[in-house]
């Protein structure tokens, strides 16, 4: 699990997110070295969001602006671009 700042809604269901933190990993994790990711700026796709949770991510999704800070959870599932599967919202405010 990732957070970081939404740069980019684009046209369809994808979005540019810049990676500031690397939340937690779980043992079926697949990248080599996750932490490689912190600050860089990747594409996150939206069109295999899982059904389960679709419904929640998606009113998430909608309500979230360019510049938001967001947590979001993503797959490598074979495609160009990484996909959001299970969970997206915006981050917390730290106080």
């Amino acid at each position: 699990m990732m957070s970081g700042k939404l740069i980019e809604k684009k046209q369809g269901a994808s979005f540019v997110f810049r990676v500031d933190r690397i939340m937690k990993t779980w043992k079926a994790n697949k990248a080599e070295n996750a932490r490689k990711a912190v600050g860089k700026t990747i594409v996150l796709s939206l069109e295999k969001v899982s059904k389960h949770h679709g419904e929640r991510i998606m009113k998430n999704y909608k309500s979230l602006k360019n510049g938001d800070q967001i947590e979001v959870e993503a797959f490598d599932l074979g495609s160009s671009t990484l996909n959001v599967k299970e969970w997206l919202k915006k981050a917390p405010v730290d106080k």
